[in-house]
C-alpha cells in the first residue's frame, strides 16, 4: 500500500502495488464490514531467527495457542492496563509480549529509541518524565538502571512491575537498593527459550534483601509441565541435576524448513499417553527445590549467552571462515577479567596471520556486534580429540595480555588522554591502553560503556554522554572532543563576561550623567 508519488522511491520488484490515491474510487465500493477470518490456536503466529549450531541461523515457527496462553496467563498474574514500555526489539520473542499484553488489557505502549534502549541515563529520564508502570528488560541492563538511579538518587517511583527474562537474574547490591525505594514495584523472573516463549515464572515478594542471589525461575505457568531428566530420559530426584524439558502449548512447530533439527529437539513425550505428545530438550541444566521450584544452573552444550544474547559460536566460526585469510577457526566464550564473559577466537590461517583488524571488521560487516569476539588468537591447527572431534580443552589458555594490542600503540600525552586511559584501563582491566585503539575492539561493550561514562563524567565538567563514547570510540578522538568543547565553554563564558562588563561601564556613564544634570 502507498501513493502514486512514491512509487519511484519504492524498492518494490515482483510486488502488487495499491495506491490509495489513484485507487481510491474502487476501494469506496468495496463493503464496509469487517471480514470473517477464522484463526485457530494451530495457526502460524510468526517465525523468529536464532542461532543454529550448524552456525546458521534456525527459524523457529510459533502458533497462536502460545501467545495466547501466556497473555491469558499473564492477564490473572500481573497487573492489568499499565504504562508499558517498549523496550525488546521485534526481531525477540519479548516484544510480542510486551505488544499484545499492553494491548490485551487496554494498556498504552511506549516507544523508544536506540539512544534510549542502550543508554541507562536516558533510559532512566523516560521512565521518569512518562511515568512508565511496567518495564521488560534482561538482566544485565536492568543492573545498570539500578547503579544509574542509585547514583543520581533518580528512581522511577510510578513502576508497578518489573519482568526480567533472557538470562540469569542476580540479586546485587544495585538491585537490591533500587527495588527499597520503589517499594510498589514487583520483580518477575521468567524463563523459556524462543522454543517455548515463557514457561516458567517467579515473583519475588517480601523486602529486595532478603531475596536469594541467583533466584529459582519458579514453576511453570498454566498448560505447560516441566521435566528435569538424565542422559536416559529418566525424573530426576529434587536437589539433582539434570537437563530441562518442556512439554505443553508453549512449544514451537519446530524449526522451519530444518526437519532434521527439529526431530532432534522436539522429541517424543515418553511421559504422555496422548498421540504425538512432545517434548522440547532445551539443553538447560536445572533441578527441582524441595518446594517445587526450579533452579536454573546453566547450559549444557557449547550455546552461550553473551551480555544477554543467546548465540551459538558456530556461527561465528562460520562467518570467520569467509574470510580469504582464514583456514579454520574455533570461537569460545570464555571468562575474562571484566565481569562478564568474552568471546575469543583461534584461527588457522591459510598462510601468514591476518592482521586482527582486518578480521574484526569483516565480522563487524556481518555481525551484531556482541558477536565480535574481544581476542584473537593464531594457531598452528585446531586440535582434535581420539574421536575427530574439535578438543576446546587442548586450545591455549585465555590470556588477558591479549587484548591489548601492540600494534600503532601510542601512549597517552595529554592531561585528557591519561586520565581516559586510566579509566579504560579500570574498567576493561588492562595494564595499558593507547590512544588509537578501538575501545569495542579492547573488549569493550554497551554495557562497559556505560560505566566509563560514569567515571568520566565525575572527571571532567562537560558532561560527556554514552552517545558521545559511542561517537568518539578511541581516546585520541574523545579527548580532543573534550578539549574542543572546554574551549567553545570557555569562549561563551568570555562573551558574557564581557558583555556583562560592557553593561556596568554603560550603567556608569549614565549614573554619572545624571548627577551632573
Amino acid at each position: 500500500l502507498t501513493k502514486t508519488e512514491l512509487l519511484d522511491i519504492l524498492p518494490i520488484s515482483g510486488m502488487p502495488v495499491c495506491c490509495l490515491d489513484r485507487e481510491q474510487s474502487l476501494i469506496n465500493c468495496q463493503s464496509r464490514d469487517n471480514p470473517t477470518v477464522v484463526v485457530r490456536g494451530d495457526n502460524l503466529l510468526y517465525i523468529i531467527y536464532t542461532s543454529g549450531s550448524t552456525g546458521q541461523p534456525k527459524g523457529i515457527a510459533m502458533n497462536h495457542c502460545t501467545l495466547v496462553n501466556l497473555i491469558s496467563t499473564q492477564t490473572h498474574s500481573l497487573y492489568g492496563a499499565a504504562k508499558t514500555l517498549q523496550f525488546a526489539s521485534p526481531s525477540f520473542d519479548v516484544a510480542t509480549q510486551e505488544i499484545f499484553f499492553t494491548l490485551c488489557t487496554g494498556g498504552t505502549l511506549y516507544l523508544i529509541d536506540d539512544q534510549q534502549r542502550r543508554d541507562p541515563s536516558a533510559l532512566l529520564d523516560f521512565l521518569l518524565d512518562e511515568k512508565i508502570e511496567r518495564l521488560f528488560v534482561p538482566f544485565a541492563f536492568l543492573e545498570q538502571l539500578a547503579i544509574e538511579a542509585g547514583e543520581s538518587q533518580r528512581f522511577p517511583v510510578a513502576l508497578r512491575e518489573i519482568i526480567t527474562a533472557g538470562e540469569q537474574l542476580k540479586i546485587t547490591p544495585p538491585i537490591v537498593n533500587f527495588f527499597d525505594h520503589v517499594g510498589q514495584c514487583q520483580l518477575v523472573n521468567q524463563y523459556g527459550p524462543a522454543e517455548a516463549h515463557v514457561v516458567t515464572e517467579m515473583k519475588l515478594e517480601g523486602t529486595a534483601s532478603d531475596w536469594p542471589k541467583l533466584p529459582p525461575i519458579g514453576r511453570p505457568i498454566p498448560n505447560n509441565q516441566v521435566y528435569i531428566l538424565d542422559s536416559h530420559l529418566q525424573l530426576v530426584p529434587p536437589g539433582v541435576l539434570g537437563e530441562l524439558y518442556i512439554e505443553g502449548v508453549a512449544l514451537a512447530r519446530g524449526y522451519k524448513n530444518r526437519p532434521a533439527q527439529s526431530a532432534e529437539k522436539f522429541i517424543p513425550n515418553p511421559f504422555s499417553t496422548e498421540p504425538g505428545g512432545r517434548l522440547y530438550r532445551t539443553g538447560d541444566r536445572a533441578r527441582y527445590q524441595a518446594n517445587g521450584n526450579i533452579e536454573f544452573i546453566g547450559r549444557v552444550d557449547r550455546q552461550v549467552k553473551i551480555r544477554g544474547y543467546r548465540i551459538e559460536p558456530g556461527e561465528i566460526e562460520v562467518v570467520l571462515n569467509t574470510h580469504s585469510a582464514v583456514k579454520e577457526s574455533v570461537v569460545l566464550a570464555t571468562e575474562g577479567d571484566t565481569s562478564e564473559r568474552l568471546l575469543v577466537a583461534y584461527v588457522v590461517p591459510q598462510t601468514a596471520p591476518t592482521a586482527e583488524t582486518e578480521l574484526r571488521t569483516h565480522l563487524q560487516h556481518l555481525l551484531p556486534d556482541y558477536m565480535v569476539p574481544s581476542v584473537f588468537v593464531a594457531i598452528a591447527h585446531i586440535p582434535l580429540s581420539p574421536n575427530g572431534k574439535v578438543d576446546h580443552k587442548a586450545l591455549p589458555p585465555f590470556d588477558p595480555a591479549l587484548r591489548t594490542p601492540v600494534e600503532n600503540f601510542v601512549a597517552p600525552r595529554t592531561e585528557e588522554e591519561q586520565i581516559i586511559a586510566a579509566v579504560w584501563q579500570e574498567v576493561l582491566k588492562l595494564k595499558q591502553v593507547g590512544i588509537h585503539h578501538n575501545f569495542f575492539n579492547l573488549g569493550g561493550n554497551s554495557l562497559l560503556i556505560v560505566q566509563v561514562e560514569r567515571k568520566l563524567r565525575a572527571q571532567f565538567e562537560h558532561q560527556l554522554t554514552v552517545t558521545d563514547l559511542f561517537q568518539y570510540p578511541t581516546i585520541y578522538h574523545l579527548a580532543n572532543y573534550i578539549v574542543q568543547c572546554k574551549k567553545e565553554k570557555v569562549g561563551i563564558d568570555s562573551s558574557i563576561k564581557d558583555r556583562i562588563r560592557k553593561q556596568k561601564t554603560a550603567f556608569s556613564r549614565k549614573a554619572k550623567s545624571g548627577r551632573k544634570k
